[in-house]
């Protein structure tokens, strides 16, 4: 049985390079399927969500979009995926558990109290960030998507 990890191997020693979305199929193929994204979200449907109410977002994938300057404190995202831009948005006591978020752009976002437990960071900008009292735990074995840090033959 092929395993993801030799998939991407094989996948950087025929293009020289991962896509995205390989990366994201690779993850998904590792979860048993009840533990797939439940739906991939674009950016006006998250938007959406948000202004009716919800509060905790469960295994959504969210590829594309900007939400710079959007006020997103006090959110729960458990096992979801996004790689899109937070830049100069407000996250305090926001919680990511479990989820991918890289290449996510933090760029000068308020992270004060921000949970950050289990999750994918590789790519990950928190620059000029403000992260009084925020919470990091990682987790042990990361699934790194580029050249230089696949995994060993």
């Amino acid at each position: 049985m092929i395993q993801p990890a030799d998939e991407i191997r094989q996948a950087v020693e025929l293009t020289g390079r991962i896509e995205w979305s390989l990366c994201r199929s690779l993850l998904n193929k590792k979860r048993s399927s009840e533990e797939k994204m439940d739906r991939d979200v674009t950016e006006t449907e998250f938007i959406n969500m948000l202004e009716k109410g919800q509060r905790v977002f469960n295994k959504i994938c969210v590829e594309q979009g900007a939400f710079k300057g959007v006020d997103l404190s006090g959110l729960t995202f458990e096992e979801c995926l996004f790689s899109v831009d937070f830049s100069d948005s407000k996250l305090e006591n926001t919680k990511f558990i479990n989820s991918n978020l890289k290449t996510c752009i933090f760029t000068d976002c308020i992270l004060n109290k921000a949970v950050f437990v289990g999750n994918y960071l590789d790519g990950t900008n928190f620059s000029g960030a403000k992260v009084e009292g925020i919470t990091f735990k990682t987790i042990p074995f990361m699934l790194t998507c580029s050249r230089s840090h696949i995994l060993p033959r």
